[in-house]
């Protein structure tokens, strides 16, 4: 399993900070958390994919996060900060 789906894991239904690269390029922040009710879009953890589904808190609704796009998270004292390209 990839490591930051591990700490999105890890909260166990804590709120946590999120930003990713949408597939548009565009950039995208939410309050999430992983919710212990049943996904009605199938499992929590996509073991094909580097996807999760996760609860979006501002938008009340199931979201989908691909892992290798995620930039920022926080939750409590855990942090992650992908390292920017120097181009």
């Amino acid at each position: 399993m990839d490591p930051i789906k591990k700490l999105i894991l890890s909260t166990r239904g804590k709120f946590f900070s999120i930003k990713f690269i949408k597939l548009n390029g565009e950039e995208r922040s939410m309050l999430a958390q992983v919710k212990p009710t049943v996904n009605p879009f199938g499992p929590l953890i996509h073991p094909s994919t580097t996807a999760i589904s996760v609860w979006d808190c501002q938008k009340k609704d199931w979201r989908t996060i691909r892992t290798d796009r995620v930039t920022y998270f926080k939750c409590g004292r855990i942090k992650y900060e992908a390292l920017k390209e120097v181009s």
